[in-house]
């Protein structure tokens, strides 16, 4: 009797693992000032390896509607979160470098500076730890 066929490809879940280890969820919330959880709109960055630095790679669409949002309200914001350590923790202040909009559907994000925002049992507090 031949055996059933597994849904997944070979190499699959390693695939999915290894991916997971190079993306970030991500979220454009509508007002800079909401909680992570108040209504942000999800997508996902990959970091990628580009040369001598590592970039933040999205679909463009998702800025575009990002672009969208700051027409309504300028502090309308993208976010990534952090979500392997202790606490969630939400990173600000990527830089757009490049984009395609009609043959990729891509956009090219540094991290230039950022600050984060970590939830723990007091609250959320804002830091600037580090300079990526």
């Amino acid at each position: 009797m031949p055996q059933p066929r597994s849904p997944d490809p070979p190499g699959f879940k390693a695939t999915v693992t290894l991916l997971s280890r190079h993306a970030l969820p991500l979220g454009l919330k509508a007002d800079s000032r909401q909680l992570p959880w108040h209504g942000a709109e999800r997508a996902t960055f990959t970091l990628l390896r580009a040369g001598q630095r590592d970039v933040l790679v999205t679909c463009f669409h998702v800025v575009k509607r990002l672009w969208e949002m700051q027409r309504v309200t300028s502090s309308a914001q993208i976010v990534a979160y952090l979500t392997s350590g202790p606490c969630l923790t939400e990173v600000t202040g990527f830089t757009l470098l490049d984009y395609d909009e009609r043959s990729l559907d891509v956009a090219v994000f540094s991290v230039l500076e950022h600050s984060l925002v970590c939830c723990n049992s007091r609250g959320f507090t804002m830091f600037r730890p580090w300079r990526l």
